[in-house]
């Protein structure tokens, strides 16, 4: 089901991806300096590269702000600055997305690369790693290398009960939060961890309703936004490396905003007609941002983000629309 062509066939602007560096030698402190700069040096040769616009380094996924922009690594990359700067980070136990934007079939992905350091004593095999691995994102993984499973298996024997239980306390954190597609797909997984056919199958079902688009379309508007944010700090000078241009997002604009018209108008509910038409009207909006050529990229900003809210609370009412019809007694499970 997961490769069914109408979900494998998808536009997903979000793609966050983990890597794990696994290290060996004499000395933590050593390996630990040439991660770091390795990793600095690959956000570096990744704003070389044409059609991908990197933005910088941001403490998780949600962190609206770069706390580590692409032009303060390109301009001190020879200081101790950004080095030290990522260092405390790691200390600190907080995990560092580097994100960046990449052209790819003709629409912008926002890509975020999360990096993990494990060392290894050339004498021992008990691993050391710059960030706690008993977490959720490092508990369940996706491996496209048979010989990868196998290696971090090694390191860090896969636990089914301490999986599941942080799945359940992460589903209810995220409902908690207002994040119900993270705590729909949560649920997905742990229902095929607990081997629950039935489950499964219904929560499938919601791949294939009115949710999903919309989640989809509020990460496709969050694409966009990160385009504007380039050409914000080119237009004020900010941006070291230019290579986007208005021209650049023109044709996507207008590809994403047909898709979301298309997607308000076959969905239907009362509760939801004001928003519709808001969306609507902000879409009009950029549009004649657009067609006079202005290059008024904050005001696109401002109304790219209400529309990305707009599509969120779109697709948690028709979630919880999905849920009650679908489950009504049996409501998602939540294992505290």
């Amino acid at each position: 089901m997961v490769s069914h062509a109408s979900i494998v066939k998808r536009r997903y602007s979000e793609w966050i991806v983990n890597y794990d560096f696994v290290m060996k030698g004499p000395s933590y402190d050593k390996a630990a300096e040439v991660f770091f700069d390795v990793f600095l040096r690959y956000a570096q040769w990744l704003e070389s590269v044409e059609d991908v616009h990197v933005l910088g380094f941001y403490d998780g996924t949600d962190a609206p702000k770069a706390f580590m922009d692409i032009n303060m690594v390109l301009k001190n990359f020879s200081t101790p600055e950004p080095r030290n700067l990522l260092r405390n980070y790691y200390a600190n136990g907080r995990r560092v997305m580097l994100k960046f934007i990449s052209v790819v079939e003709g629409h912008f992905k926002v890509i975020g690369i999360y990096i993990n350091m494990h060392f290894l004593e050339a004498t021992g095999t008990k691993p050391k790693s710059l960030l706690e691995t008993r977490v959720l994102d490092d508990m369940v993984k996706l491996f496209f290398k048979p010989e990868d499973f196998v290696m971090w298996n090694k390191l860090y024997p896969f636990n089914r009960d301490q999986t599941l239980k942080l799945l359940g306390e992460q589903v209810k954190y995220m409902k908690i939060v207002g994040k119900l597609n993270y705590a729909y797909k949560l649920e997905i997984i742990r229902a095929a961890l607990d081997e629950d056919s039935k489950l499964l199958l219904k929560l499938f079902r919601g791949l294939f309703g009115t949710a999903e688009p919309f989640y989809l379309a509020a990460k496709e508007a969050e694409a966009l936004r990160c385009a504007f944010e380039i050409l914000e700090k080119i237009k004020m000078g900010e941006q070291v490396i230019k290579k986007l241009e208005m021209r650049n997002t023109i044709e996507f604009f207008d590809d994403f905003k047909e898709n979301l018209t298309k997607k308000l108008l076959v969905y239907h509910n009362y509760n939801l007609e004001g928003a519709h038409a808001k969306i609507l009207n902000l879409l009009a909006k950029i549009d004649t941002i657009y067609s006079t050529r202005d290059g008024n990229y904050e005001a696109c900003l401002d109304k790219i983000e209400k529309i990305i809210l707009y599509c969120f609370s779109v697709g948690d009412i028709a979630y919880l629309s999905f849920e009650k019809s679908v489950f009504e007694k049996d409501k998602l499970r939540v294992v505290v």
